[in-house]
């Protein structure tokens, strides 16, 4: 079985924006509908950190039809000592955290999805 809908992900698109895309291009009210349906237990600001000893992509890869390790490309990797590997860089943990991520939404409307740590500081708002 696959989505009705199968939107392909945006380049350098967060697994969390792509999640939210593909839970609209299918009508659902909420992303939680499409992580039951494939198995996934997580917090909407918690899927980009998961962990592949912990989660399976599969059902999600078959489902949307984009590549398992595509998918996993999305997901900000851990390396220790408070530091992810996003985005071939290595970044502090903080750079990420939800209270600390600005995201304005004009520029979220206009792009459809939020791509990069670098793009926190808006040029069109100057937030």
């Amino acid at each position: 079985m696959t989505f009705l809908r199968r939107p392909r992900p945006g380049a350098n698109e967060i697994f969390s924006s792509y999640l939210l895309r593909l839970t609209q291009a299918n009508g659902y009210s909420n992303y939680q509908a499409i992580l039951d349906y494939v198995s996934i237990q997580s917090d909407l600001h918690k899927l980009n950190y998961l962990s592949k000893d912990s989660t399976n992509l599969t059902a999600l890869s078959q489902m949307t039809e984009v590549e398992e390790a595509q998918l996993w490309e999305m997901v900000f990797s851990e390396i220790g000592d408070r530091k992810i590997k996003a985005y071939r860089s290595v970044l502090d943990y903080e750079w990420l955290e939800r209270e600390k991520i600005k995201i304005c939404p004009t520029c979220f409307a206009t792009d459809g999805y939020y791509f990069s740590f670098r793009t926190s500081k808006c040029n069109k708002l100057r937030i």
